[in-house]
């Protein structure tokens, strides 16, 4: 009966559109209600994103004050093209022993898991509190999580982020910063070129060069803990506008670049650093460029291999703590003084694609169980 309840519930959850650019709102209070059904104190804190209504969820059972632990994922999922599925992405559907949907992996099958843990342990058998943490668009930013605990106390003193890790813990990840350097010169008729300044050949050349030049001095910096063991950057986009011809001087130019940073590396110095040797003075060749910081980057994450925390997850998976080159919530959430570790179902490989899928052995009754021994563990018996 609890994996048809495990089931079931990511059945509901997947049922909800809750693409990024959607509002939370409605599968936000389709939780929210069922939790509170089951005696949980369910706290909603909603947000603005452009016009769009967005809902983070904190919901504690059990006991006063900061919870002991907490079980947290994201409510939102990247954007899905139907016409690419077998089946319907918002209909969870089994196949061959694997379940397919929009979120099954990343993230709402272990949502599904974590609220079934929780309303199956009785209020009175929890002598400190237990967490469920559900946030809005940590696919365009974790821009949620941020909102949840600026200017707050640590909302939980350990978590367990259910991205899908194979239930290996994860103790580390890199950063993430999105930048973008936009090229401004001036429009002409390409047969008159004097009458412009054409930001392609004028300073494209010298940007990718000295974004070269910082890819080679980051490579340089080391972890081996890491498969890849330096930070990366990255040149993903260039592009001159939609009304760019060929037959026109290029008036603009945009250059978008990730970088990812060691948890050992200061984000903002790298974003300073980035915009002093690309453009020390705002020009090259007399075309303007501009260095912008596209959102908020999110932090390199890292945790103890000691923690409690590890160390359970380690014994009662049988897997060893490692590092990922994917990003999470972690490093906002450890930095809000929170301990965190990355462990959860379905593997990172079936994320974003189409025919999104989770192996059925992580819906199965014994790694359930493995999540409620951890709860009880830290929860239910005596401090």
């Amino acid at each position: 009966m609890a994996t048809m309840s495990r089931l079931s519930l990511t059945e509901r959850l997947i049922g909800h559109n809750s693409v990024s650019h959607l509002t939370s709102r409605p599968i936000a209070d389709d939780v929210s209600n069922m939790l509170s059904d089951a005696g949980f104190r369910v706290t909603q804190h909603p947000y603005d994103a452009r016009g769009v209504q967005k809902v983070n969820v904190v919901a504690v059972k059990g006991g006063d004050g900061q919870p002991e632990l907490a079980f947290s994922g994201h409510l939102d999922t990247v954007p899905f093209n139907e016409s690419e599925w077998k089946s319907n992405p918002l209909e969870l559907t089994e196949r061959d022993g694997f379940y397919y949907g929009r979120g099954t992996c990343d993230m709402k099958g272990f949502i599904a898991l974590a609220m079934d843990v929780g309303m199956r342990i009785p209020t009175h058998e929890l002598k400190r509190p237990f967490g469920l943490i559900f946030t809005s668009d940590e696919e365009v930013g974790c821009v949620g999580v941020r909102r949840l605990v600026e200017g707050r106390e640590p909302i939980a003193k350990n978590i367990v982020i259910g991205e899908p890790t194979s239930l290996q813990p994860y103790i580390l990840h890199k950063g993430y910063i999105y930048l973008r350097v936009l090229l401004r010169g001036q429009e002409g008729h390409s047969s008159e070129p004097h009458k412009g300044r054409n930001a392609v050949m004028l300073a494209l050349p010298d940007v990718l060069a000295r974004l070269n030049e910082l890819k080679g001095s980051f490579e340089q910096i080391k972890d081996p803990r890491f498969a890849v063991p330096f930070p990366t950057l990255n040149v993903g986009v260039i592009t001159t506008g939609k009304s760019a011809q060929k037959n026109v001087i290029a008036k603009e130019c945009t250059v978008e670049l990730d970088v990812r940073p060691l948890p050992s590396q200061d984000v903002d110095e790298i974003v300073q650093a980035i915009r002093k040797h690309v453009t020390p003075d705002g020009v090259i060749n007399g075309i303007e460029v501009e260095v912008q910081l596209v959102r908020a980057p999110t932090p390199p994450f890292e945790t103890s291999i000691d923690a409690a925390i590890v160390k359970r997850l380690e014994q009662l998976f049988g897997t060893q703590a490692g590092s990922t080159s994917f990003n999470t919530e972690g490093g906002i959430l450890n930095r809000s003084g929170c301990t965190c570790v990355v462990c959860g179902l379905g593997s990172i490989e079936q994320a974003h694609k189409p025919d999104e899928f989770v192996d059925a052995k992580f819906f199965s009754e014994d790694i359930a169980g493995r999540y409620e021994r951890l709860v009880r563990e830290f929860c239910c018996t005596a401090a």
